[in-house]
């Protein structure tokens, strides 16, 4: 039969409710019955009593309970409505409905759903009716993955499947020194010159893998003239524009995918762009521009203005559009579209770097999608609906999210480790745009820097036309901003600093009840700076003296230092710790080993990738040109079991920062550690 046992019961009871209820009527209003006042309270109460039945009996195995995932830290109230392909269907009171998978909830979530479907199969009554709408799909991964550059490096964390909890944001004052500038506007900055002929208004796009060539899509005129002139391409190294490579078609919000040579942008025709195109262009050896394709994104649309506002390469034949305020996924190469996804307004979404997520706000939650199946992994839940850009970190393991003066930094792994702070002033734009410059700054409205770790704007730039039209990025040899006043400006440093050098040293006492003289504690050293790593030690030991501390004349106490390379033909390094590990790009690590009594108790590698065409000088040697030159990758801390003797504070690490300065020094910031000895009782 095409209906359970349980159902037809359900029937039969409630048409036996509706004839008795029937007769109930009538016996009240017949005249020649008495006591018909009494009789309707009792019918009244009895009808209240089957509305109770009829709740229950709807749906009499649905229970509001607190969901958890694994980790405890994330938790949603709602009602388990089905199970299937790995999946728990649950609907919250306001009616949404989340699609975790069951193996990342907790173990008492996971025996509910267990008793539950052994209830549903004992009485009979489970019924796949209830669906609205299809099952997301197959369960997603829920596994970590090594990162190589390009590749996604994580991919979906227990902790974000569950919606999260908004989290406090910290009332700031206007004298914090967490919203304060630290340094004058250009401090430390190194300004390429200006390249002649190209005139304001240029929104550039690194296009090369190595970061020495751009597109630029270039202005003449002025907005009210509407005039748009070519796309150009420029060449960093000599810094100056290629006067054979140009588009004569205007393109804007374009993109590109640098290891395949593509460039997607949308191409106007007529009046402000009465009819807006989908355009595909390829960039060849010999540096032309040819068009493969055209496509309009919405031909069904009746608007009279393009409003394709954002396009991203998911990889060489999926691509992103934000049209409006829908996301749209295409199969450029056979011209459909694969989904769509209507989000809050014109605000800009992200995509993660390997192009494998996407997060986009929709109300006052920001939510993770596949990019290329647009099944929903998880929610982040914000404690307003106020539009935000969002931006991933360049590990793809954090997101940010900026509107406003507000910046909200988000750790897709632990969410313990979210951040959220205020600057005093608001980014003076209507889209803030943010990017990032390195591992730990953030470019927000194209001419302010703030820096992620310490919570503060580290200094302000004024780049000259709209804030939009300005890009942080990271790729070779260079790494900085780029914009354009009166035509192109490229910084090669993105963190300025006052002085070559500098160091400071601090301990945590927390664990520290009774220190006496001549005990041993480990201590952080954080020494940044341009500075040549040979010179870190010195640092450390300046930075050991200056606080009061001494190392200790120990002889179990070593600090050492190595460098290790890899092969050229297999890429994997030939010995010391990171033996066998195979790593792209020709890498090469600095490698710092803390012994105590011969044991390796803490270690720091700095993995990075020498460039193709490093240069080695007459006055150093081998292993000081590639130091010299090396742009760090990523950089692996690993810290082993300390000897019992040795009081173990808290441990701390930050991620390395690098890069190349006009003057050849490496600017970085290395996190060591050493064994120390307290200062004599009274200081």
């Amino acid at each position: 039969m095409g209906e359970d046992r349980a159902t037809m019961r359900t029937k039969f009871i409630h048409l036996g409710s509706f004839g008795w209820c029937w007769r109930m009527l009538g016996w009240i209003q017949c005249p020649r019955s008495g006591g018909g006042r009494l009789r309707f309270v009792i019918l009244v109460a009895w009808l209240a009593c089957l509305a109770c039945l009829g709740v229950c009996s709807a749906d009499d195995s649905a229970e509001i309970r607190v969901w958890r995932d694994q980790t405890g830290r994330f938790e949603t109230k709602a009602i388990l409505v089905e199970i299937r392909d790995g999946r728990v269907k649950l609907r919250k009171p306001d009616g949404r409905v989340v699609w975790p998978p069951l193996s990342l909830l907790s173990q008492p979530d996971q025996d509910y759903v267990a008793k539950w479907q052994q209830a549903q199969k004992a009485s009979d009554i489970f019924a796949g009716g209830v669906m609205e709408g299809d099952s997301p799909g197959p369960e997603a991964e829920a596994t970590a993955t090594a990162w190589k550059p390009g590749d996604e490096p994580v991919s979906v964390q227990s902790g974000r499947l569950l919606t999260v909890q908004p989290m406090p944001r910290p009332k700031l004052s206007e004298a914090d020194p967490r919203s304060v500038s630290m340094s004058s506007p250009q401090a430390g900055l190194t300004v390429l010159p200006t390249i002649a002929g190209l005139a304001d208004g240029n929104i550039p796009y690194l296009l090369d893998p190595k970061g020495r060539l751009s597109l630029l899509r270039v202005q003449q005129g002025t907005w009210d003239k509407t005039k748009f002139s070519q796309a150009v391409l420029v060449d960093h190294e000599v810094n100056r524009a290629n006067p054979t490579t140009r588009w004569e078609e205007p393109l804007h919000f374009f993109n590109a995918n640098p290891n395949h040579g593509l460039i997607l942008g949308r191409a106007d025709v007529g009046s402000w762009g009465a009819t807006g195109q989908m355009v595909m262009l390829r960039l060849d050896g010999s540096g032309q521009l040819s068009e493969l394709l055209r496509w309009y994104p919405d031909p069904e649309s009746k608007e009279s203005k393009p409003r394709v506002r954002q396009v991203e390469f998911i990889d060489a034949e999926i691509v992103l559009a934000r049209v409006g305020d829908i996301v749209r996924v295409y199969d450029w190469n056979e011209r459909r579209e694969i989904w769509r996804l209507p989000i809050s307004g014109w605000h800009r979404p992200a995509l993660s770097p390997g192009g494998r997520y996407f997060a986009a706000q929709i109300r006052d939650e920001i939510a993770l999608f596949e990019s290329k199946t647009g099944n929903q992994l998880g929610v982040i839940k914000r404690d307003d609906a106020d539009p935000v850009d969002l931006v991933f970190h360049p590990t793809g393991l954090r997101l940010a999210a900026v509107g406003g003066r507000e910046i909200d930094i988000y750790d897709l792994a632990d969410a313990g480790n979210d951040r959220s702070f205020s600057l005093t002033e608001p980014i003076d734009t209507f889209y803030s745009d943010p990017s990032w410059t390195d591992e730990s700054h953030l470019l927000v409205g194209g001419t302010r820097l703030v820096d992620t770790d310490l919570g503060r704007q580290v200094w302000q730039y004024d780049l000259g036309g709209r804030g939009n039209d300005n890009r942080a990025f990271q790729s070779g040899l260079f790494r900085g901003v780029i914009g354009g006043r009166g035509g192109l400006i490229v910084f090669r440093h993105a963190i300025p600093h006052a002085t070559v050098a500098k160091a400071k040293a601090s301990v945590d006492w927390s664990d520290i009840q009774v220190l006496g003289p001549g005990d041993s504690v480990r201590l952080e050293i954080s020494v940044s700076g341009p500075t040549n790593r040979s010179k870190v030690a010195e640092l450390m030991q300046a930075a050991i003296a200056k606080a009061g501390w001494k190392l200790s004349d120990t002889a179990d106490s070593v600090v050492r230092f190595a460098n290790y390379r890899t092969d050229e033909r297999t890429h994997r390094f030939r010995s010391g710790p990171l033996k066998d590990q195979e790593l792209p790009y020709r890498p090469y690590a600095t490698v710092v080993d803390v012994e105590v009594g011969g044991e390796v108790v803490y270690r720091v590698a700095d993995v990075g990738r020498v460039p193709d065409d490093f240069k080695v000088s007459l006055d150093e040697t081998l292993k000081d040109a590639i130091e010299r030159q090396t742009v760090p990758t990523y950089r692996m801390i690993e810290r082993l079991d300390l000897p019992p003797h040795i009081i173990q504070p808290e441990f701390q690490h930050g991620l390395g920062k690098s890069t190349l300065d006009a003057e050849g020094f490496v600017d970085a910031t290395d996190f060591v550690s050493g064994l120390v000895q307290a200062p004599p009782r009274g200081r």
